[in-house]
C-alpha cells in the first residue's frame, strides 16, 4: 500500500501537462486559422442581371454583376460565381476583366453565365451567388426568373417588346382603287418601315426593288398595289433593343389615268374588273397627291393597330369592287369582326383617302363608305431574341 500512493502523485502530473500541451496546439490552430486569411469577410454586394445582344448577330449573352456596397475589401481570386439551375450548379463561369486584384466598395465584377445554358434547362428560374472560397462565405445572392412571355405593347401608333427582338413587317392586303364600269383603278401606294431609337428615326421602303435606303420619290416610284399579284411582302428589321419601336407607314396617291393593256383582271363580288396601270407619263400624272400616315402623332386617326382579340373598327365595303378586310385577313378576322392572332403578332389597317378620318367614323360591318381601314393592311410580328433579359429587371426570356 506505501509504494501505490507514493507514485499517484507523478502520473497526475503527467496527465495535467499532456492536457495543457493539446489545449495550447488546439488553440494555435485555431489562432492560426484566422491569421491565415480564413475570416469570412464582412462586406454587401448588389446584384443584377443583364444580358447583351449582339445586333448583327443575335446572340445573347447573360451576365450577372456585383457591386461592392461597402465593408472589408475582398481579393477577387477568392471569389466564385455559381449558378444553379434546374437541380445543377455550374461554377466555371468566366470573369470579366481583370481576374486578380482587391475588390473594395464601390468596384464591380461581371461574369459571364453562357457556360450554364440557361435556356436549355427545364426549370422556371435559377440562383447565382458570389461565394468567398476561403472562408465559404456568401458575399451575395440573387434569383432570376426564366420567362417564355414577352410583353408586346402599341403605343402612338408603334410597337415594342420588353426584349430585344426583330420584327418582320408584311403587307398582306391592299383595297385603295377606283372604278369605272368594269375598269379598276388601283391607287400607287407607298410603304415605309419607321424604327425609332433614342438616336434618332430611320425610315425605310424596302419594296417592291428590295432597297431598304431609296425614299419614295413620287406617284410611281416603290409602288406596291399590284392588285394581279399576291402582295405577301415582308421585311424583317435588323435586331431592336426593348427602347426601339417600330411600326409601318403608309401612302395613297391617285394617278390621273390609266393604261389598260388588257392582261391583268381581277374577280371580285362576282365581276371580272380588267385592271388599268398607272399613266406613268411625265406632265401631271396625279389627280391627287395624297398624305403619308403619320405614325409619330399618337392621335393619327387613319391608322388603326391591334392585338390578338381586339375589335377592328368594321370590316365592311366602301365599294363593291374592293376587298374586304375578312376577306384580306381571312381565318386571323372572325364573323364578330374580332381578331385571331399569333401572341406576337399586331394588325395594322390603314385609311389612305380621307385625310382626317376616325375609327369611331367607320360604317358598321353591313354597311359601306370611308374610313374604311382596309386600303391597306399589315401585320408586325415581333421576334424576340431567346437569351436576352426582359426591361422588367432579374428576368431572363427562353
Amino acid at each position: 500500500m506505501p509504494y501505490s500512493r507514493g507514485i499517484a502523485p507523478v502520473i497526475g502530473a503527467v496527465f495535467l501537462v499532456a492536457i495543457a500541451i493539446l489545449l495550447a496546439a488546439v488553440f494555435f490552430i485555431f489562432a492560426a486559422g484566422f491569421e491565415t486569411g480564413q475570416v469570412a469577410p464582412q462586406a454587401a454586394a448588389e446584384t443584377t442581371f443583364y444580358s447583351e445582344v449582339d445586333l448583327a448577330t443575335g446572340d445573347a449573352t447573360p451576365y450577372i454583376r456585383f457591386q461592392h456596397e461597402g465593408g472589408d475589401t475582398i481579393e477577387r481570386e477568392d471569389l466564385r460565381a455559381v449558378v444553379t439551375v434546374g437541380g445543377q450548379s455550374f461554377d466555371d463561369l468566366p470573369l470579366e476583366g481583370a481576374t486578380t486584384g482587391r475588390v473594395s466598395a464601390g468596384d464591380t465584377m461581371s461574369y459571364d453565365l453562357s457556360n450554364a445554358n440557361l435556356c436549355s434547362r427545364p426549370a422556371d428560374e435559377f440562383t447565382v451567388r458570389l461565394v468567398h472560397e476561403p472562408s465559404n462565405k456568401l458575399v451575395g445572392k440573387q434569383d432570376v426568373d426564366i420567362n417564355g412571355d414577352i410583353d408586346i405593347s402599341v403605343t402612338g401608333n408603334s410597337v415594342t417588346s420588353d426584349v430585344p427582338y426583330t420584327a418582320t413587317v408584311t403587307v398582306v392586303g391592299m383595297a385603295a382603287s377606283s372604278n369605272s364600269g368594269t375598269d379598276l383603278e388601283p391607287d400607287t401606294l407607298g410603304a415605309r418601315v419607321v424604327i425609332d431609337r433614342p438616336s434618332g428615326t430611320e425610315k425605310l421602303t424596302p419594296w417592291p426593288d428590295g432597297n431598304p435606303d431609296n425614299a419614295y420619290r413620287g406617284p410611281f416610284d416603290d409602288n406596291i398595289n399590284r392588285p394581279v399579284r399576291s402582295p405577301g411582302i415582308s421585311y424583317t428589321t435588323e435586331r431592336l433593343s426593348p427602347d426601339s419601336s417600330v411600326t409601318l407607314e403608309m401612302r395613297s396617291d391617285k394617278p390621273k389615268n390609266w393604261d389598260y393593256p388588257g392582261t391583268d383582271s381581277v374577280t371580285r363580288g362576282g365581276t371580272t374588273y380588267e385592271v388599268g396601270h398607272p399613266d406613268s407619263s411625265p406632265t401631271d400624272p396625279l389627280a391627287d397627291n395624297r398624305f403619308w400616315v403619320d405614325s409619330g402623332n399618337p392621335s393619327e386617326g387613319n391608322i388603326v393597330l391591334r392585338k390578338d382579340g381586339e375589335a377592328v373598327p368594321t370590316y365592311g365595303l366602301a365599294a363593291s369592287h374592293q376587298r374586304t378586310l375578312q376577306e384580306i385577313l381571312g381565318s386571323q378576322l372572325d364573323a364578330n369582326g374580332k381578331l385571331n392572332l399569333d401572341d406576337n403578332d399586331v394588325v395594322a389597317l390603314y385609311e389612305l383617302t380621307d385625310p382626317t378620318a376616325k375609327p369611331s367614323n367607320a360604317p358598321p360591318p353591313t354597311g359601306s363608305g370611308n374610313p374604311d381601314y382596309n386600303d391597306g393592311v399589315a401585320i408586325i410580328e415581333i421576334n424576340p431574341v431567346s437569351g436576352a433579359s426582359t426591361s422588367d429587371p432579374g428576368t431572363l426570356y427562353c
